[in-house]
């Protein structure tokens, strides 16, 4: 019979080691830093390429969004209609600094609001620790509320639709998507759906309109209430995963 399975050892080093360890993983981060915006000038023109061609794509975007559980969760039926006028989503990150960012919709004319642009800024909050340092997007950017001209009340859908109360609630609605991300500032939902769409439905639009990012999984693996896995991922940079906790995607309108 074989032995009980030990939890390994914990191991500590010497001061004067622990000070050129910790060199070492600031060295890391500044390489990872570099890493991040050498593939932001690589990508620049790809995404400009990939706007062109999807451009005659009918509902691409939409489609897109809806397919991408991180972004559906918070789409209600009623916001629908008035993302199907969406006609190209952009992210623009900073090349400087890559944690901030400001994503762009852009939408034909429609009967909802006058727009043909809304514009979510998330900016860098005051006193936001350096590139080199640990870095939590959900901390250390603030989302910026986005003023939308509604047409009439009967199509104003953040009235219609309201967010009602916050994600700790037990009450809490996300009501309509332009209600939740354009016009709320709320750190943890706006900004969470923030970081979802600049680092998974940005760069995975295609793989997300396709289904090829496999959207099939069980409703199980995403239980709102499991917290175990919250701060697994706070050491990276700018590519923090906070999506841990991800809810289950609704279908379209004209999904089987």
């Amino acid at each position: 019979m074989t032995d009980a399975y030990r939890q390994p050892e914990a191991k500590t080093f010497s001061d004067a080691l622990q000070q050129k360890v910790d060199a070492l993983v600031k060295d890391f981060r500044k390489a990872d830093v570099e890493l991040i915006k050498h593939e932001l000038k690589l990508n620049a023109p790809l995404y400009k390429k990939r706007a062109d061609i999807v451009s005659s794509v009918k509902d691409f975007w939409f489609q897109a969004l809806i397919n991408c559980m991180a972004t559906n969760v918070y789409i209600d039926d009623a916001d629908h209609d008035a993302l199907s006028y969406l006609s190209n989503v952009e992210v623009d990150r900073n090349i400087d600094d890559p944690r901030a960012a400001t994503i762009t919709f852009s939408f034909r004319e429609n009967p909802y609001f006058s727009n043909d642009k809304l514009v979510k800024e998330f900016s860098l909050v005051d006193g936001a620790k350096s590139l080199e340092d640990e870095f939590n997007f959900l901390e250390e950017t603030k989302p910026e509320k986005t003023q939308i001209d509604w047409k009439s009340d009967d199509k104003n859908l953040v009235k219609l639709k309201p967010t009602i109360g916050g994600p700790d609630s037990d009450d809490f609605e996300p009501g309509s998507f332009f209600s939740t991300f354009f016009e709320n500032t709320d750190p943890e939902v706006a900004g969470g759906i923030g970081h979802a769409l600049i680092m998974d439905f940005w760069p995975g639009a295609i793989d997300f309109y396709t289904g090829a990012d496999d959207l099939d999984f069980d409703e199980d693996d995403f239980d709102s209430e499991d917290e175990d896995d919250e701060d697994e991922d706070d050491d990276d940079d700018a590519e923090i995963d906070l999506e841990d906790d991800e809810p289950p995607k609704k279908k379209s309108k004209g999904d089987a």
